[in-house]
């Protein structure tokens, strides 16, 4: 067999992992974003490791390629990311002081009250607000400029896991503001569509996209002060 074909048959062979890294990812990420484009650029990295794996030190070929799988579509969506890194380290920074005056306050902090701590004017803070909820991603796989090793199994998650996960995302909920916790009920528990639910919370729309996409990050923050990693937790309801 020439070594080409023997690539290619590679390439084939692990192509199931592509698909299921893509979903994996996918999943944590807004509706808008393609899954396909997010696979296809898996698919790329994939002939890419094909094309460097050296079978002589041992390693399997999906073992050997997964990172380079990950690193590819994550180096994809990097590309599709409005927001500069400095916002990105400036969101940082909010969140960071959110978490800290969460636990000198015991009580969720006011917007005014985390852009004092982390030095900014309210205005600012605000602006900053709007330009990441109407940017259309958020990477939840990205955490301080690195890519996380993806697990080599889809996580399993047992009844009782799942019951405990499902309470403690529960007091999460109780943690925000009464407006967003209304449009998390009405949009993942009653299944409403935004345009419903913002009639029936008397806003339009796009508000109602706000709303829910600041109510997901705060959450995703909350949840991993807690340890949980926000996919796991928000993939059981």
């Amino acid at each position: 067999m020439n070594e080409q074909r023997r690539r290619n048959e590679m390439v084939v062979g692990a192509l199931h992992m592509v698909a299921y890294r893509a979903h994996e990812i996918h999943k944590t990420l807004p509706v808008n974003v393609d899954k396909q484009d997010l696979e296809q650029s898996g698919v790329l990295g994939l002939i890419d490791a094909s094309e460097r794996f050296d079978e002589s030190r041992g390693i399997p070929f999906t073992q050997f390629a997964k990172l380079r799988v990950h690193g590819a579509m994550i180096d994809w969506l990097r590309t599709q990311d409005p927001v500069s890194r400095d916002t990105r380290k400036l969101q940082k920074k909010l969140e960071r002081s959110r978490a800290a005056l969460r636990a000198e306050l015991m009580r969720e902090p006011l917007d005014s009250e985390v852009a004092q701590h982390a030095g900014i004017n309210i205005s600012k803070y605000e602006d900053l607000a709007l330009v990441i909820v109407s940017a259309p991603l958020q990477f939840t796989e990205l955490q301080g400029g690195k890519i996380v090793e993806p697990a080599d199994d889809a996580p399993q998650v047992d009844a009782a896991e799942k019951a405990q996960l499902g309470a403690i995302l529960a007091e999460e909920i109780a943690k925000l503001p009464p407006r967003w916790q209304r449009a998390v009920h009405l949009r993942f528990n009653l299944d409403m569509t935004m345009l419903n639910i913002g009639k029936k919370m008397g806003v339009n729309e796009s508000r109602i996209s706000q709303i829910l996409r600041l109510s997901m990050d705060r959450l995703r923050a909350q949840l991993a002060e807690r340890g949980i990693t926000s996919a796991k937790a928000l993939s059981i309801q």
